[in-house]
């Protein structure tokens, strides 16, 4: 690669009227951008179908294009959609964020309204496709069992389809035939748009990098049709995972659940997978980036049952005779080795040795020790240098933080001094130092949650804001939008005339405190601050904790010392702190964290934690009484201050 820059952005980032980037006409715009910028890479994400939390990285398939990303431009021109289709469809509120459920759905309507009146002129070419491409076949054969099997992955299904009985094959290919052709359809409108957004840029001097992950989806139609080259146990199970062992990032390591390759097999057919998968990716990229390049040379290995990679060991990889076959199959296409993580000098030799260039990344280069190789002056020739990863701040977040780090180190001269003057340097460095590490690990590590325990109470939840709507609805005498303080004052108010306070140009108020205080004027008063309660904990923790969970399952949250008037520790993103302790549905929401193979989970309340931490050192006896009698110390305290 001669010497040159560019841009890494995936598709789906760019600007667009349908809710999502895609291959029309602001993907060449785009390369207009690059061309006047002297920008010789556009450098892609995976182009892949992706699964369900939109990582394209966890794919259906490694051969197959994401439907998301396709234009309805070029249906529009052919007369296979109408703009009034276009616009009717909801594709989002924020014209910033991808609402990829809704843009989902929301391009599966129009796909299925194309194909309907292009089905029959259509037929006879995708058919011939789906004999000419094996992959095809299997893809688009995959996806229409899936459907039929309500979703289910394919190591579920009835096992004469699970295990590719011919028979039952063929019976399912008659029986969803229309199916079948709607997928060979739309991968073939796939390959047709990305063929010419490729040629738009070869003509404006432009050469696309691409991305293959090193692993493919469990759940996915390479497994399925070609089970006999990964490592699988007789259910269809991976019977080990891929992930990386315990590092910096991570005190457990990561467990991906990729299943692994059967190299053993893999060598004695020449690599014949391999070397169609990146034939494949020469047909839609002139440079490949290979994730996790370490692996080639060793990989880490997770036995089933395993609930995080610290049990994983190594393994040899394929090595050089890999990357021998995948020149020999795409001498045309370049490769980088994404060499970054846990190197070794085998891996150091491999790269060096397969003469693809390594990554460097420059926000990696500004370590304290001022060794890393990543450091600007240090960057080797032959390589591929990147600002930042996934795993490190953007560029400006960066540089904010090292600003503010400078501003610390400014007050490190005048911070002991306050300290001593105060008599806390014992505290500072007995409590709150080593506290800061403890935090550290504790936010690394997460908390491990049940998931499906988290969605049936949402499902919970959301019965009873049912019932209590319905509730609330009858005492009313009409629906109304129970969550509009000013719907909500006309009707408790006006039409209900319970007691209230004088109306002001917003209407009503309906705070919190003013419903308190009619709870028992009107049973409808007590149904909505109860409405209230659950839908604040149903958005709260039910749908919000599900969205923050991690891969592993776990949710990591950031533990703050300084933010509380009164000194406690606080979390945010999420908030943590404030799930209800003597309620049923707190208890229940705390049931959800649940502790590892091996350990145990404690929770406690950390008010009475530390104030039984200050009947001990006080040696107050009331209060310490309090505690030996199971008194609730709160309450005990109020009726001596209130002298009740």
């Amino acid at each position: 690669m001669n010497r040159s820059s560019g841009i890494l952005l995936p598709v789906s980032a760019l600007p667009g009227p349908c809710g999502i980037g895609d291959l029309g006409t602001d993907a060449r715009d785009f390369i207009d951008f690059l061309a006047a910028a002297g920008q010789r890479y556009w450098q892609i994400l995976p182009l892949n179908p992706p699964d369900g939390a939109h990582s394209p990285y966890l794919s259906a398939s490694t051969f197959a294009g994401s439907t998301d990303l396709l234009s309805p431009e070029p249906f529009l021109a052919r007369g296979a959609l109408t703009a009034d289709e276009v616009r009717a469809v909801d594709w989002g509120e924020d014209p910033m964020r991808v609402d990829y459920d809704r843009v989902h759905a929301g391009r599966a309507a129009l796909w299925d309204a194309a194909f309907a009146r292009e089905r029959d002129t259509a037929a006879s070419a995708l058919r011939a496709a789906l004999a000419a491409e094996p992959w095809l076949r299997d893809y688009c054969l995959y996806m229409a069992v899936k459907e039929a099997q309500g979703g289910a992955p394919w190591y579920a299904w009835p096992q004469p389809l699970r295990d590719r009985d011919a028979a039952a094959l063929a019976e399912a290919l008659e029986r969803l035939d229309d199916r079948v052709l709607l997928h060979a359809y739309l991968q073939t409108e796939f390959t047709r748009q990305w063929d010419a957004v490729r040629a738009y840029a070869h003509a404006h001097g432009v050469r696309i990098i691409g991305d293959l992950p090193m692993y493919v989806a469990p759940d996915s139609a390479d497994v399925w049709a070609q089970p006999e080259q990964f490592c699988l146990d007789p259910d269809g199970q991976p019977s080990a995972a891929a992930g990386v062992p315990p590092d910096y990032f991570s005190a457990d390591g990561q467990l991906w659940g990729n299943p692994l390759y059967d190299w053993d097999a893999m060598r004695a057919d020449g690599f014949r997978w391999w070397k169609e998968r990146i034939r494949g990716a020469a047909k839609r990229y002139d440079v490949v980036r290979i994730d996790h390049f370490r692996a080639i040379s060793s990989y880490w290995v997770v036995p089933r049952g395993e609930l995080t990679a610290r049990g994983g060991h190594w393994a040899p990889g394929p090595g050089p005779a890999l990357l021998q076959a995948l020149h020999t199959a795409a001498p045309e296409l370049q490769l980088i080795a994404e060499d970054l993580g846990a190197i070794d000098d085998d891996v150091r030799r491999l790269v060096a040795r397969s003469g693809c260039p390594g990554m460097r990344v420059l926000l990696f280069g500004f370590d304290p020790s001022g060794t890393s190789e990543h450091r600007p002056d240090r960057v080797r020739a032959h390589s591929v240098c990147y600002v930042g990863t996934h795993d490190n701040a953007p560029a400006a977040a960066w540089a904010a933080l090292h600003s503010y780090c400078s501003a610390v180190a400014a007050l490190y001269g005048i911070l002991p001094q306050k300290l001593r003057e105060e008599n806390m340097t014992e505290l500072y460095e007995t409590v709150e130092l080593p506290l800061c590490a403890v935090l550290a690990r504790m936010e690394r590590r997460g908390f491990l949650v049940d998931g499906k325990a988290l969605v049936a109470f949402g499902e919970d939840m959301a019965d009873r804001l049912a019932a209590l709507e319905q509730r609330i609805y009858e005492a009313a005498g009409e629906k109304f939008n129970i969550n509009s303080p000013k719907q909500l004052g006309t009707v408790l108010f006006e039409k209900m005339q319970l007691p209230h306070g004088k109306k002001t140009k917003t209407g009503w108020s309906t705070s919190a405190d003013v419903l308190e205080k009619l709870r028992w004027q009107a049973p409808i008063v007590a149904d909505i601050l109860q409405y209230r309660q659950y839908a604040k904990l149903k958005s709260t923790y039910a749908d919000g904790l599900l969205k923050v969970i991690d891969p592993d399952g776990r949710i990591r949250t950031s533990f703050q010392m300084t933010v509380t008037a009164t000194g406690r520790l606080s979390s945010t993103e999420p908030n943590l702190q404030n799930i209800p302790a003597r309620t049923e549905v707190g208890s229940r929401i705390r049931g959800m964290f649940v502790a590892a193979q091996g350990h145990v989970l404690v929770d406690a309340d950390y008010s009475q934690v530390e104030l039984r931490l200050l009947a001990h050192i006080s040696g107050d006896e009331a209060m310490q009484q309090a505690f030996l009698s199971g008194e609730d110390f709160h309450t005990l305290t109020a009726a001596k201050v209130f002298h009740v």
